[in-house]
């Protein structure tokens, strides 16, 4: 359905499904073919993030400044980015299931070219069981299919896989869009692997958690003026979110 002021840009089917893309005025949407948005952009502001649950989870640059981050799920590639922008020298490997969704980002979200970016397609099941141990310093999750979540971001296979391949005080951050039964098997299994557990509730609707491996970082004493600075070079307003960061351990 195409709304007033809405200009479709592109459309193409793959084995999953629809793909569009398209201009709401001033700012670019992906989309599924359904309700939700992949990812959405200001033409004028690039930089800046729009949607406030991939604000949340930028948070977890500053929980301990990594040199080395690993992103399932890449939209629009609007996260790495951002985390581009923040720090140039940064490796980002981001894994896609979608070819079509990679070539996207790349026509039309203006997905940097760089040398330490780097684009595996494939399935995240199979990617994250064939990496070595401790090859990462943070994990992004966010895997979407049309409707919903993929399952496997949200089982105890990723979450173990997450935390052998994360270094010591490495960080895993999963973009959920409804919060978790608090008593149910997803912080049960999270709790196996991971010794801390922050919770976001993101205004809008979604949740990002983010568990720890060792415990041992900086979330309990963020440290505002690391967050003012990616404020600055994404343009992103990103301190009100501290105020919505809870332990959950």
């Amino acid at each position: 359905m195409m709304f007033r002021d809405e200009v479709l840009l592109h459309q193409q089917q793959d084995r999953w499904g629809n793909i569009l893309v398209l201009d709401q005025q001033d700012q670019r949407v992906l989309s599924f073919d359904s309700i939700y948005e992949q990812s959405r952009m200001d033409l004028s502001r690039p930089n800046e993030l729009v949607h406030q649950y991939t604000r949340a989870m930028l948070l977890g640059l500053a929980f301990g400044n990594p040199a080395h981050i690993t992103l399932f799920g890449l939209g629009g590639g609007c996260l790495l980015r951002a985390a581009h922008q923040i720090n140039p020298h940064m490796n980002l490997q981001a894994v896609e299931l979608r070819a079509a969704v990679v070539d996207i980002a790349r026509e039309y979200f203006g997905l940097p070219e760089s040398p330490v970016l780097s684009i595996t397609v494939a399935d995240g099941r199979d990617y994250i069981t064939h990496q070595p141990d401790a090859c990462t310093d943070l994990i992004w999750a966010d895997m979407y299919h049309a409707l919903r979540a993929d399952p496997f971001q949200m089982q105890k296979r990723f979450f173990r896989e997450s935390q052998r391949t994360l270094t010591n005080d490495g960080w895993l951050v999963i973009n959920c869009h409804e919060f978790p039964p608090a008593n149910g098997l997803f912080f049960r299994f999270l709790k196996e692997y991971f010794k801390e557990i922050l919770i976001c509730a993101v205004p809008g609707g979604n949740y990002v958690v983010y568990a720890g491996k060792s415990g041992n970082g900086k979330p309990k004493g963020l440290i505002p003026l690391e967050v003012e600075v990616m404020e600055l070079k994404t343009r992103t307003k990103l301190s009100f979110l501290l105020t919505q960061v809870q332990s959950l351990t």
